[in-house]
């Protein structure tokens, strides 16, 4: 391909993502007026029938994780909120930073029932047949490797 091939496919997709993105924000304003006649009880057209109407920014449809994946980053949100603590960690301190790591990953967050079921499981000794995961204290959740590790820091062991 020459150059000037190349420059011309660049104009190209530039030009096809604004129209892209042109659209996205036209779909997302539609649906808020779909969604405010059907709130108000109006009539909904027969094309809007199947259309998704949830509040999705830009229309966009999210992709979902399995619940092992979901159970992963639950776990991940509880560390990253104990390493900014530096306590125990509350589920809605947990819910919190599920939330980001969501957004930031690009998939759906899940709700605050999914992220407590998760939590059980990830402090269920029964389901690892070991230690979990994560430790159930009075305060919240902690991370086992943690707990270990401040255990340890009172040691002679963890300065040798």
């Amino acid at each position: 391909m020459s150059s000037t091939e190349v420059e011309e496919l660049r104009r190209s997709l530039a030009f096809y993502k604004a129209q892209y993105e042109r659209l996205r924000e036209e779909v997302f304003k539609l649906k808020r007026i779909l969604r405010a006649m059907r709130n108000a009880g109006a009539q909904l057209p027969p094309w809007a029938s199947d259309v998704n109407l949830e509040e999705t920014p830009y229309g966009v449809d999210r992709p979902k994780l399995s619940e092992e994946s979901m159970r992963r980053l639950v776990y991940k949100a509880v560390l990253e909120a104990y390493r900014k603590r530096c306590r125990p960690v509350k589920l809605n301190e947990v819910q919190g930073e599920v939330v980001k790591l969501s957004e930031f990953v690009g998939i759906e967050p899940p709700n605050r029932s999914m992220v407590s079921k998760l939590l059980r499981e990830l402090t269920s000794r029964e389901r690892y047949g070991c230690e979990p995961p994560l430790l159930k204290v009075e305060e919240g959740y902690v991370p086992r490797d943690a707990h270990l590790q401040e255990n340890r820091a009172n040691t002679l062991d963890y300065f040798i």
